[in-house]
């Protein structure tokens, strides 16, 4: 090919998860468990429950339930040429 270019498009979209746990959470597992939930806009979110010590040393049951996105309005691009 004669040109070569890299474009990007970055927005902000918001997740938004509700965690409830036996035990306290540190927002790395929190993550961690948030990563593991299928995302669905359906009409009626889905949680999915089970045991910390299937994660993380921690001993106890949490349940997470994906609320849904935020789809962000304001995306940004960036292109440039990388090449002749």
């Amino acid at each position: 090919m004669k040109f070569n270019y890299k474009f990007e498009e970055t927005s902000t979209d918001t997740r938004r998860f509700l965690i409830e746990s036996e035990v306290e959470l540190t927002e790395d597992e929190a993550r961690l468990l948030s990563s593991e939930v299928p995302l669905s806009d359906e009409d009626v979110p889905k949680p999915i429950s089970g045991n910390l010590s299937d994660w993380m040393a921690e001993k106890g049951n949490y349940k997470i339930t994906y609320l849904g996105t935020e789809y962000g309005d304001d995306s940004q691009c960036d292109f440039e040429e990388v090449s002749k």
